[in-house]
């Protein structure tokens, strides 16, 4: 089926990833890779090392897949077949990776780790986040 290249504008609030700097992301781009365009707001101040930390998946991922970053916002582009993708969102150095099981799936740290997950359909363009309840004191 595919769905060719394209750039989903999404403009969308991730949610507080450090100290009060929100993570909005811009837009997906799908080309020859998948690339996500993000900023935090407000910027951090030079030198502040604050990157998120994103798991990416999809519907249709074959045995191999690579699914892991190869740069802080870019991704192997998901395959032809693949109908929806979607990111999970992490606070800056946490290994998310380490809380998978050999079938790739999260343990309980993972999920309470997770600030929000961003669910985009790649025929459609539309685009939802989940994030966790707050939890109440």
């Amino acid at each position: 089926m595919g769905f060719g290249s394209r750039t989903y504008p999404l403009d969308l609030d991730i949610g507080e990833l450090a100290d009060g700097h929100h993570l909005i992301i811009r837009s997906i781009a799908v080309s020859d890779y998948l690339l996500v365009n993000w900023v935090l707001v407000p910027e951090p101040a030079e030198g502040a090392d604050l990157w998120p930390e994103i798991r990416y998946d999809a519907d249709v991922s074959p045995s191999g897949w690579n699914q892991w970053r190869a740069d802080f916002d870019q991704f192997e582009r998901p395959v032809p077949k693949a109908r929806k993708v979607w990111f999970d969102f992490f606070r800056p150095y946490y290994e998310w990776y380490v809380h998978l099981d050999d079938r790739g799936q999260p343990d309980d740290d993972y999920l309470r780790n997770r600030v929000a997950r961003l669910n985009l359909h790649l025929e459609t363009g539309a685009a939802r986040i989940w994030k966790p309840e707050q939890r109440r004191s």
